[in-house]
């Protein structure tokens, strides 16, 4: 009977694509921890900093430049079974992303002439203009994981994420051993691998273009009450939660950017396991009144966990993977530890109500998390540096879980 029952659960499809989602981000992890060492004692603590300043900035720019139209994508794809209609919606979505892309690359074009002022004479206004043309790829990698989600197509998902991850492991081998890894060489790559995710969206969907007009207006008519509040709220919680990388180097210095970077590699781990199983179950959330308890027993055990091996092993581990001279205090790991936990814990309630398409429930939520994320980080980050951006992260997370938790029971009835 024990048999039988492991060999039911590992043939179950939500535990195979949450397993495949999750050991996937696994996979990065582990990529992510040999290539570590590698760029932080090649680029030291300064380069290494400006560097996370430039991926904080373009991940901070690109949360406006969306507008809904990849969340609305998912919403219409989990609802929708036709073959044709879904690689003509496809296709519609990703014209749209693209033609967002150019508006995006456009206004970092404009913002790098102010860039150095701002944060204090970094040059990274530089490092922007390098590589602008490919910024116009940049909202398709919200928009691939949205498709997947929304045609429940997990391997794409996995897809539009490993290979950008596999081909920038390569490239910082290749380049660290022809002795040509520098700061600028790893800003070209992660440009170039925003191409990644076109490539993988018209192999595994085949895109259709036909009827363009006719599509967009759908798209474009359903936005305006799911994706766009949705747009809003992720704009608002999103970029208050990531503002905390910005005031970093503002308050404090670029050095305690790079140990906070470091420190929440852990709470994205566990938080991956929570976004894995919530994706794995997105259509199910479309179609059932409720989420089953085994999915929350699940999701609460597994990142709890995660949270206590956070807490426990977090500073020996960074300091064997990135070097003894990054020595980041034990208090900003607690609070990372205990952050990965709450973040984890709303992302099932939260992708119900996505799925159900709820927009305004979300924008509601959004309005909440970003007055938290406001009032955390103008009060804890110019006294504790990036220590209290961690404790801000904790509070907005916290509450956002309320928030969700709370919307969840009501919509349940």
């Amino acid at each position: 009977m024990t048999h039988l029952n492991v060999y039911n659960i590992l043939r179950n499809k939500t535990f195979r694509q949450t397993s495949t989602l999750f050991g996937s981000g696994i996979f990065l992890t582990f990529l992510t921890v040999i290539t570590t060492p590698i760029t932080t004692r090649t680029l030291g603590p300064v380069d290494f900093s400006v560097m996370k300043l430039f991926l904080a900035i373009t991940k901070f720019a690109i949360l406006f430049f969306n507008f809904g139209f990849a969340y609305t994508a998912s919403v219409l794809l989990a609802k929708q079974n036709s073959e044709d209609e879904q690689r003509q919606m496809i296709g519609a979505s990703l014209l749209i992303s693209l033609f967002i892309g150019l508006l995006y690359a456009l206004f970092l074009l404009q913002f790098s002439y102010y860039a150095d002022s701002i944060f204090n004479n970094t040059t990274i206004g530089i490092y922007l203009r390098l590589v602008i043309p490919f910024f116009i790829f940049y909202p398709v990698q919200i928009l691939i994981q949205e498709v997947g989600r929304g045609t429940n197509r997990i391997d794409s998902m996995v897809m539009g994420k490993n290979i950008p991850f596999i081909i920038r492991f390569f490239s910082i081998i290749i380049l660290w051993y022809m002795k040509k890894l520098s700061l600028v060489s790893l800003i070209y790559v992660e440009a170039v691998l925003a191409i990644v995710p076109v490539i993988v969206l018209l192999r595994y969907f085949k895109p259709s273009f036909r009827g363009f007009a006719g599509t967009f207006r759908t798209i474009f008519s359903k936005n305006r009450s799911i994706g766009f509040p949705m747009y809003v709220s992720n704009t608002t919680s999103q970029s208050t939660y990531q503002l905390d990388g910005i005031m970093i180097t503002m308050f404090a210095d670029t050095v305690q950017l790079g140990y906070y970077f470091l420190a929440n590699v852990f709470a994205e781990t566990i938080n991956s396991f929570s976004q894995a199983l919530s994706s794995s179950k997105y259509r199910d959330f479309a179609n059932n009144s409720s989420i089953s308890s085994r999915v929350l027993l699940t999701n609460y055990g597994i990142i709890g966990l995660g949270a206590v091996s956070t807490i426990i092993l977090g500073k020996l581990i960074i300091r064997i993977v990135a070097g003894p001279e990054y020595n980041v205090p034990f208090g900003l790991i607690l609070p990372v530890g205990i952050l990965g936990f709450v973040h984890g814990a709303y992302q099932p309630y939260y992708n119900f109500l996505h799925a159900k398409g709820k927009g305004t429930l979300i924008r509601n939520v959004g309005f909440i998390t970003a007055g938290m994320n406001v009032i955390g980080n103008i009060l804890l980050i110019p006294f504790w540096g990036a220590i209290g951006a961690a404790w801000a992260s904790v509070l907005s997370k916290g509450v956002t879980y309320m928030a969700c938790l709370y919307y969840y029971r009501r919509e349940k009835g």
